[in-house]
Order: structure tokens, then C-alpha cells, then sequence
């Protein structure tokens, strides 16, 4: 890339960003508690000498199918909500149909997309692995599109925070997202600073927290906010700001002042949770009902044994839901964590060994 294109793309995204907080539009969302989990069964998938799933990397739900992707082999499999296998992708390997990394799901209003990120760059493919495009990863927008982008038949919303950040330069212009068009081209970029934020770290604060996570919401928009913060942005596919709602959740808890320097200096894994995992509580995913008009957000307090296995399942899991009425009418414990959400059916990984597999399906039922 030439350095005028570098330079070009750098001013854009330093000072041609939205700024929220001269036109911020807060709602507080009420908690209701108006609804339970109903749990409705157990699916089952035993895996065998012909057919193994080894880890769930990413999970979606798209026209009564299960997408889920197999972080061993980088392949795509595709069940029936019986889990009975129907077909999968070809393995690792960087030939046709083929992704050298583990690849990602994500779900626009009307599709569901796979996208696998290498030194090629982004390789983008429909929900029957046929290839769409591919984005070169000499612009540098892809670096961090793990970070569960937006994707959308002519848009892509993808994080930006850590390929070029204000924070040190700037303290109130935050590059945040950007919103690029389906060929990867940059549209616009998404800056806001969110007090709480401030108040919640020093700038080094440890990175599972200011990472920034993007969703589907409700009216068509998408929905963006910082893992530190209980702020969340609704903004058009254009990337024009509409509104924030806030709302902090029953088990939610970050501590003031923590830095990653501070962090570091703990002599012991058991020290690091006892001084730090047991004060913190972590977004995990967050999931739209469409049909429905429904935000799930899993979030989760670490325990002790999730610093040794890093599995998701070794944490104390809580889903809040709310809905477009700007009310949390869901906010509890689950037992396991949260796979994906349609048409009022949530789906929960509970088990995840060499034997099987096991996911509870609950269904949102109104309180009596």
C-alpha cells in the first residue's frame, strides 16, 4: 500500500469518526423480570471413530440448522436441531473450500456468513462454503475481525479498536469500529469514549476488557459497545449514531484502577484469581432474536478452574435479555454458556468431552 493510502486512511480514522457524545441519546433499561427459561430438552452428540467433533470454536442457528465450526480441524459442520450430522467443509489447508484457521459465524438479517482470517487476508463464504470474496489483509481492517464483526449482504461493521487507537493520543476520539463495504473498502469510521470506561481502568487496562463487541439489534441497526463499560450504541449500517441504552447487569462487576502492569506482578495463577478473577466479570457473546426483537447477552465471573483448562464451561455463566421496549425482562444464572438464540429457543453448551457433546434447549416463556 502506498504511504498517501496509509496516510489517507489513518486521518479518516482519526478525525473523520462519528462523536457520540455531543449528540448521545441515553435510555435506561429497566430490569422486569417477566420471563423464565423453560428447559425443553437435551440434544445429544456422541461422537464416534467416523465422526468427531473435537471444540466448538463458533456456533450459529440459520434456516433450522446448526452451524457449528470445530477449532481442531477448521472444518464447517452442519446438523439438523437433532444434531444429526448433514454435511461439513473440507479441512485446514489453504486450497478451495479450505480455511487455514479456525473459521467464525456470524448471522446478517437474512444470511448467515463463515469467514476465516489468515495472512491472505479475510476469506468470506455463504452458509453452503461457497465462496463470496476474499479481502486482502494488506489494508490492515482484517487484523482484528475474530473480534465477532457484523456482516450484512452489502456492509461489513468491524472492530477496530486495536488496529489503530486513539487512547494516549486522544483521549475523547476512540476509534472503535468502522463500518466497510462488502468488498472491504472503508466507509466510515465509529468513534465514541465512554466515561465509564475512564472511571473503570487505567489505559492499560487488561484487554478482555475494552474489547469491543458488535451485534445485530433491534430496527435493523447494529449494536456496539466496550467490554468495560454497560454503554450500548445502536448505529445505522451507514454508521450514523441513533441512540445508547445502558443497562448494568444483576452480576455485573469491574474494578477501578486495575492495569495490565499491575496484573503481571502476580506471583501465582491462584493469586491472579483471588486478586483479580474473583472481582471481574467478563462479556462473553451476544446474540440477536430477530424474529423476536431480542439482545442476549452472556456474560460470566471466572472460577479457579477456567485459569486451568480455558474452557468457557468452567465459568459461573449469566444471560441477560432485552427487549426492544428497552427492558431486561431476563437477568440469571445459566448452566453452561450461550451458544446462539432463534425464534424464542435458546441454546446452551453444558458438556463438551472426548465422548460427546450436550446442549440444553431452553424456550422464553412469560412468567404466570
Amino acid at each position: 500500500m502506498k504511504k498517501n493510502e496509509v496516510l489517507l486512511i489513518f486521518c479518516i480514522l482519526m478525525f473523520g469518526c462519528n462523536d457520540s457524545n455531543n449528540k448521545i441519546e441515553k435510555i435506561t433499561v429497566d430490569y422486569r423480570n417477566t420471563v423464565e427459561l423453560e428447559l425443553r430438552r437435551d440434544i445429544i452428540f456422541y461422537n464416534s471413530d467416523t465422526m468427531t467433533i473435537g471444540f466448538i470454536h463458533d456456533f450459529e442457528i440459520f434456516n433450522n440448522r446448526f452451524y457449528l465450526t470445530d477449532y481442531t480441524d477448521c472444518k464447517i459442520h452442519v446438523f439438523d436441531t437433532n444434531m444429526t450430522h448433514i454435511k461439513n467443509s473440507l479441512g485446514k489447508g489453504f486450497g478451495p473450500g479450505e480455511f487455514p484457521s479456525p473459521p467464525f459465524l456470524t448471522k446478517g438479517p437474512n444470511s448467515l456468513f463463515v469467514y476465516s482470517v489468515g495472512k491472505i487476508g479475510l476469506q468470506l463464504v455463504d452458509s453452503n462454503f461457497n465462496t463470496i470474496n476474499t479481502i486482502e489483509s494488506k489494508s490492515g481492517f482484517i487484523e482484528n475481525f475474530a473480534m465477532d464483526p457484523l456482516i450484512t449482504e452489502n456492509y461489513i461493521v468491524a472492530n477496530m479498536y486495536s488496529i489503530y487507537p486513539a487512547v494516549g493520543i486522544n483521549k475523547g476520539d476512540i476509534s472503535t469500529a468502522a463500518i466497510l463495504d462488502i468488498s472491504g473498502k472503508l466507509k466510515k469510521a465509529i468513534c465514541f469514549f465512554d466515561k465509564e470506561y475512564e472511571e473503570n481502568s487505567e489505559f492499560a487496562y487488561f484487554a478482555e476488557h475494552i474489547e469491543v463487541f458488535i451485534s445485530n439489534c433491534f430496527n435493523n441497526t447494529a449494536l456496539i459497545f466496550q467490554s468495560a463499560t454497560t454503554n450500548f450504541h445502536q448505529y445505522n449500517y451507514e454508521g450514523d449514531y441513533l441512540k445508547t441504552f445502558n443497562y448494568v447487569p444483576r452480576f455485573y462487576k469491574v474494578p477501578a484502577g486495575i492495569s495490565s502492569s499491575q496484573i503481571g506482578q502476580y506471583n501465582s495463577l491462584e493469586e491472579y484469581y483471588d486478586k483479580y478473577c474473583t472481582k471481574v466479570t467478563t462479556f462473553r457473546k451476544i446474540s440477536f432474536d430477530q424474529k423476536n426483537d431480542l439482545v442476549l447477552i452472556n456474560y460470566c465471573t471466572v472460577k479457579k478452574e477456567r485459569i486451568y483448562s480455558k474452557s468457557w464451561l468452567d465459568a459461573e455463566n449469566y444471560l441477560c435479555i432485552i427487549n426492544s421496549n428497552y427492558e431486561c425482562i431476563f437477568d440469571g444464572i445459566i448452566n453452561g454458556y450461550l451458544l446462539g438464540v432463534n425464534n424464542r429457543r435458546i441454546y446452551v453448551l453444558v458438556e463438551e468431552s472426548e465422548e460427546k457433546i450436550v446442549i440444553n434447549e431452553y424456550i422464553i416463556k412469560r412468567k404466570q
